[in-house]
């Protein structure tokens, strides 16, 4: 079999897009007295293909990509001198550089193919094929080495230097409106349950005292001292709209529920506790307490009314934010001989209004948060997108493009906003600082019977996953910085929501039918109590079990995140057998999987911000489809190298950037990013 040799080519053309060829000699060994590329062999001396693509247009043609120009430090006697000892030993092109003092420009060239000879040729070459943009003026006429420089013909006009036409497609811009303002409103949606400042709201002082008083019972001709007697005037069967079991009371505040239960249900008390709406907020003893009520007065046959209650204090989060509890079971009449007793089984939930300072700094906190997230996304994302629309209009998408037209489909910032620290901190601090309503949303999601009430509870406990959020952004830092970001598979942020907020629903709407999770929940409650002298429980905490759900579907978030050992050892495998390669469209993503340490964020994908560029030519033709990516997604701390476009080499540039896979040096990804013109902030 025929050895493969590594070789690299040069398209050489200039602004009058006229393209340079050589004429290969008769008694050339390969592809003898034919038209091509200047190029040639890379060699040991050369190192790298662009080192050798540079030597090869010096030794053939006398074009000189280096810094200074050969031209400007040697004269034409010496040129030619140096091309014939090139030719003989390509080593001496390294001692050339090195007295000229000149540096190969690398930037100056941009790959554009990769060929490998097929088998059965009689010469086998790995070739790179770059292109090089030079001034018209530094064409050659007359070349002195091996092969002769075929000048091009003058009969070829200039192109046309008008403006593209470049337009970003409504659609997507109008989709990209849309998240847009999601991101903004955000920090606002918790107040589809929260009361506004502005909100008619009102919570009389003499309602709720400050202290629950224990367990009490009255029968019906008496009231009942403490909420329970003041809860009961408010919401019974004539103030409450008929066949309603869930209540939302806006003036006061408060969420209502009440459960109709048959007498037949005391023969199984557990069936009978996890009928109730409401029961995960119940207390052990409150439970046993209804059960025995509701039980007692229905086996009573002369008593056909009677009332039993209790009220007691939820805290979330914080000792001040504390939620009043209310229970209390009504014995209904018979309504004919042959029906049994009917009790209904009330409560309510009183979630803790702070002071209206409290409530205005919040909404302040908010708007600030909001205003913040808009900046953000402009500066971010839409700078950039104006920017590729103005470099778009004045020059190509890459060096050999003849679009005339690009249409682009816009991305969406979310994927930017959520993976940055201090919006999730932001986010975070909020939804700690408004636990008062969280248990108001676990109720809404325990209940079916207003859908309303129900979506309203998913959306505000779904705000957890900015939890998740912030910790995949602290787990992103831990795994670069043990350099494991290999075990990371970027998920979709809108998957990652959905699992939150799916999975939390799913939980908090079947643990009453779950007996081991209701169990647990409950364990949870009353691991920190308050027990009056009777041993009545008068105060739960609720904040471990907020903990627990919290840690839960972060964790969630977790397994969707985190991938096995296997895909690292994988990727490894591919990397040995890896010498060089670029990737045009999209390229950010595959240098991402070999190479998992150069990507800025590993943990959630940031694809959502990509463009899609589509080059239309002067026929209206589509003739390409260019997927383009920001470069703050990759990691340029990562031993990757920024090569910034001077102004001095800004007209040889293309509108984005590219990005260049090289042999590996010491173990690390040798991965160069070439910036495209006025350092665009994109990569194709």
């Amino acid at each position: 079999m025929k050895p493969v040799r590594e070789a690299a080519s040069v398209v050489v053309f200039n602004q009058l897009e006229q393209i340079l060829f050589v004429k290969r000699p008769k008694t050339a060994k390969a592809w003898a007295n034919m038209m091509v590329f200047p190029g040639g062999k890379v060699g040991i001396s050369a190192g790298t293909f662009f080192n050798a693509a540079i030597r090869e247009l010096f030794e053939e043609v006398d074009v000189s990509l280096t810094s200074p120009r050969l031209w400007s430090v040697l004269d034409d006697a010496d040129r030619r001198t140096w091309r014939h000892r090139i030719v003989d030993d390509k080593d001496d092109f390294e001692s050339l550089l090195r007295r000229t003092k000149c540096l190969p420009q690398h930037d100056e060239l941009v790959p554009f193919s990769h060929v490998i000879t097929p088998e059965g040729s009689p010469h086998r070459f790995d070739t790179w094929f770059f292109l090089a943009r030079i001034a018209a003026t530094d064409m050659p006429h007359k070349a002195h080495g091996k092969e002769d420089a075929v000048q091009p013909s003058q009969d070829v006009e200039p192109a046309p230097s008008r403006p593209r036409r470049v337009a970003f497609t409504g659609t997507s811009v109008a989709v990209s409106c849309l998240f847009l303002i999601n991101l903004v409103v955000m920090p606002l949606k918790p107040y589809l349950t929260e009361p506004l400042p502005v909100s008619e709201a009102f919570r009389a002082p003499s309602l709720f005292p400050a202290v629950a008083p224990p367990l009490a019972s009255t029968n019906g001709q008496q009231q009942q001292p403490g909420p329970v007697a003041q809860f009961e005037r408010l919401y019974n069967a004539g103030t409450l709209p008929p066949d309603v079991s869930y209540f939302y009371d806006p003036v006061h505040v408060v969420e209502v529920m009440r459960t109709g239960v048959s007498s037949t249900s005391c023969d199984d008390a557990d069936a009978l506790v996890t009928s109730v709406l409401g029961v995960p907020f119940f207390p052990p003893d409150v439970k046993s307490a209804i059960v025995d009520a509701v039980c007692s007065l229905s086996s009573n046959a002369t008593n056909n009314f009677g009332t039993v209650g209790r009220s007691w204090r939820i805290y979330l989060g914080a000792k001040k934010v504390d939620c009043l509890s209310a229970a209390w079971a009504v014995m209904l009449p018979a309504h004919n001989s042959t029906t049994s007793n009917v009790a209904t089984i009330y409560y309510v939930f009183a979630p803790h209004i702070l002071s209206p300072a409290w409530i205005i700094a919040k909404l302040s906190y908010r708007l600030v948060v909001s205003v913040c997230i808009f900046v953000y996304s402009v500066y971010r994302y839409y700078r950039p997108l104006w920017h590729l629309r103005w470099s778009l209009q004045r020059l190509p998408l890459h060096v050999s493009s003849t679009a005339v037209r690009y249409d682009v489909v816009v991305g969406e910032p979310t994927c930017l906003v959520l993976s940055n620290a201090w919006v999730c901190l932001a986010f975070v601090v909020d939804f700690w600082g408004s636990t008062e309503f969280f248990g108001s949303a676990c109720l809404r999601m325990g209940q079916t019977n207003d859908i309303g009430l129900f979506v309203l509870g998913v959306l505000y406990l779904g705000r957890t996953v900015w939890c998740a959020y912030a910790s995949l952004v602290v787990l992103n830092a831990t795994l670069k910085r043990l350099h494991m970001a290999q075990w990371a598979v970027p998920a979709n942020t809108t998957t990652l929501a959905i699992a939150v907020t799916v999975g939390g629903g799913f939980l908090t709407s079947v643990q009453v039918k779950l007996p081991p999770l209701m169990a647990f929940y409950t364990w949870l409650l009353t691991l920190v109590n308050t027990v009056d002298g009777n041993g009545n429980v008068v105060a739960l905490d609720d904040t471990a079990a907020m903990v627990v759900y919290v840690v839960g579907m972060t964790a969630t978030c977790f397994g969707i995140v985190l991938g096995k050992k296997y895909v690292g050892q994988s990727v490894a495998r591919r990397r040995s057998h890896l010498r060089h390669r670029v990737c045009t469209g999209g390229s950010v993503y595959r240098i991402f999987q070999l190479f998992p340490m150069v990507q800025a964020q590993c943990t959630i994908s940031q694809t959502g911000s990509d463009c899609y560029v589509f080059a239309y030519n002067a026929a209206d033709e589509l003739i390409e489809v260019t997927r383009v990516s920001l470069v703050d997604q990759i990691d340029l701390t990562q031993k990757t190298t920024a090569r910034p476009v001077h102004q001095t080499f800004v007209e040889t540039a293309p509108a984005v950037g590219s990005l260049v896979l090289g042999r590996e040096k010491e173990g690390a990804a040798d991965v160069t990013l070439y910036r495209g013109a006025n350092n665009s902030p994109w990569v194709a």
